[in-house]
């Protein structure tokens, strides 16, 4: 998102790397008596309130796991933070990382604010330890609520662009300005402690006014950016060429489509009555969950009318997949996905589409709806070439093979033909019937390129085995043919990503796949991440969990591009 979000939710998870300990507050010494504890109402403003459960423990697990530049910060959560803020390390021995840490993010007016809250082992012995002796290492002086924030000590570090302070109820707290650290300590020291505890190692909240207000206003601001910027390329496009109408009919009409369909997904998250994201580590992979309550509104209606199932027909994709997807469907969301791809396709080609040409597409997407079955996969392969294999399940396969016919004769209709031709260099369609072991009798549409070698085409391939309908896109004949056979191989022999798309249940609407490998070995184990988006009951839903390997990769690509090197 732009604007303030993005700082004020960068700094509220650096504020949360300074967890710590777990007394009650009569076990605190003079001035926390002093200090009521009772839970206070939520800040004015409240966007997201967060919880970890153990920091230490998240964090030498991320550490561990993740590793690259993060195996280069100290093993405890405290030094992590001090090291990270260029802080006197003796803060780093007062945090006790094994109890949970609370962070709050509002906002309250113009701007967004956050604090985080840690407790310490001790408060006497932090105080003590941090503004004691001959040679303090900070400063104190007293705010509202009894807070002692903490400044630089003549000659020492300068503290960093946050207030720190410690808390009379034995919690460091951190926040943006000292405005935040007065306002909404409280909430974080008082309130969140007395919930009970979290079952995830993280968990972040967003309550109904949040999501109705700040965070869409924010996502409608993003909205409206994304809009602004697509319509300035479209007027510098068309100021280089004067006069020339666009190739696949007006730019506008798409933009103001997405523009809709976009505000509209903001509406559903609008109606929300909560959001909630956690994320758990495990011995070799991170998981993030994202539960989504429904309001009484556009939202509940949206959910209940998801139609969900298991990932299984993923599996049975080949074994040479590198990244794929899987669409889960009745018969409504069918017609519904149908109608808006030729709606879509229809406004991108005006006004070079006929009535007759748009009456072709309308019977090529009725076909089509009526002939594929409620689960439709998608796999991207690259060993040998790259192809794109399509494999659905179908009652009639004479149907679902005359209904992917009349898809690719479209090719031949005067708006379809000038746009591959603009597009692809595209100047013919050929279609012939050939055998592929597996499938039998296989069509091929050949799609002549000019300039191109004999080899070098593109070619959907198209045939039936039993109920499935087996459709495959690649740049040569025979690789089409080859890949729009059923494999010998399976994707369900890969055990890692066999699990984690078992994790998914019957929850998943969409899935999405990917499979990577960081060696040279063919034969080592691929890395993976899965999404799956759906519902969970009567939720909202989602789950992304990926491998470590992966998040190292990315990790180390982000340090080096940063210029932190290796």
């Amino acid at each position: 998102m732009k604007r303030g979000i993005q700082r004020a939710w960068l700094a509220g998870v650096a504020g949360l790397l300074v967890v710590a300990c777990h007394k009650d507050a009569s076990e605190q010494s003079g001035a926390a008596s002093k200090v009521p504890d009772t839970p206070v109402p939520a800040p004015e403003g409240l966007v997201a309130d967060v919880v970890v459960r153990g920091p230490d423990a998240l964090w030498g697990r991320l550490r561990q796991g993740v590793a690259g530049p993060l195996a280069r910060l100290p093993q405890s959560i405290g030094g992590a933070f001090a090291a990270a803020g260029n802080l006197d390390l003796t803060l780093a021995g007062e945090v006790d990382g094994s109890a949970p840490a609370y962070a709050v993010v509002a906002h309250p007016g113009a701007t967004f604010g956050w604090a985080a809250a840690m407790k310490v082992r001790d408060i006497e012995h932090a105080r003590t330890a941090l503004l004691g002796g001959k040679a303090p290492r900070f400063v104190g002086r007293t705010t509202g609520g009894g807070l002692t924030v903490l400044g630089s000590a003549p000659g020492g570090a300068s503290t960093p662009g946050y207030l720190l302070a410690l808390s009379p109820l034995g919690y460091l707290v951190v926040a943006g300005s000292e405005g935040d650290l007065v306002t909404l300590s409280p909430y974080a020291t008082r309130t969140l402690p007395a919930r009970p505890p979290s079952a995830h190692a993280l968990l972040v909240s967003a309550p109904h006014g949040a999501l109705s207000g700040a965070i869409h206003d924010e996502l409608l601001y993003a909205v409206a950016d994304m809009h602004a910027s697509a319509s300035m390329l479209d007027a510098m496009f068309r100021k280089q060429q004067p006069g020339k109408a666009p190739e696949l009919g007006d730019p506008g009409q798409v933009i103001r489509a997405l523009d809709e369909v976009a505000r509209q997904k903001v509406a559903v998250l609008a109606d929300l009555d909560r959001a909630e994201l956690s994320l758990d580590a495990t011995d070799d992979e991170v998981d993030l969950e994202l539960s989504l309550t429904p309001g009484t509104g556009v939202s509940a209606k949206s959910f209940a009318g998801l139609p969900t199932g298991a990932a299984a027909p993923m599996l049975s994709l080949s074994a040479e997949t590198e990244a794929a997807v899987l669409f889960l469907d009745d018969p409504s969301s069918i017609r519904d996905t149908a109608k808006t791809i030729e709606e879509a396709t229809a406004s991108a080609l005006k006004p070079k589409l006929s009535a007759k040409e748009a009456a072709a597409l309308h019977d090529a997407m009725s076909r089509w709806t009526g002939a594929r079955g409620p689960w439709l996969t998608a796999g991207v392969e690259l060993e040998g070439g790259p192809a794109l294999t399509i494999r659905t399940p179908t009652s009639d396969p004479d149907s679902a093979m005359q209904a992917v016919t009349h898809m690719v004769d479209l090719a031949h209709l005067p708006a379809f033909h000038k746009m591959l031709e603009a597009r692809f260099a595209v100047q013919g369609v050929s279609t012939a019937t050939a055998a592929a072991t597996g499938v039998g009798s296989t069509s091929i549409a050949t799609f002549r390129r000019a300039g191109a070698a004999a080899d070098a085409e593109l070619a959907i391939a198209w045939a039936t085995t039993g109920e499935i309908l087996h459709v495959a896109a690649a740049e040569t004949s025979a690789r089409a043919l080859r890949a729009s056979k059923d494999p010998t191989r399976l994707l369900g022999a890969d055990a890692r990503l066999s699990t984690k798309l078992g994790t998914l249940r019957d929850r998943a609407a969409f899935v999405f796949a990917e499979r990577l490998a960081f060696t040279q070995d063919p034969g080592a184990p691929r890395s993976s991440m899965v999404l799956g988006v759906g519902r969970d009951k009567a939720n909202g839903w989602a789950m992304l969990e990926v491998d470590d390997a992966i998040l190292r990769e990315a990790l180390r690509r982000s340090f080096e591009a940063s210029g932190g090197g290796p």
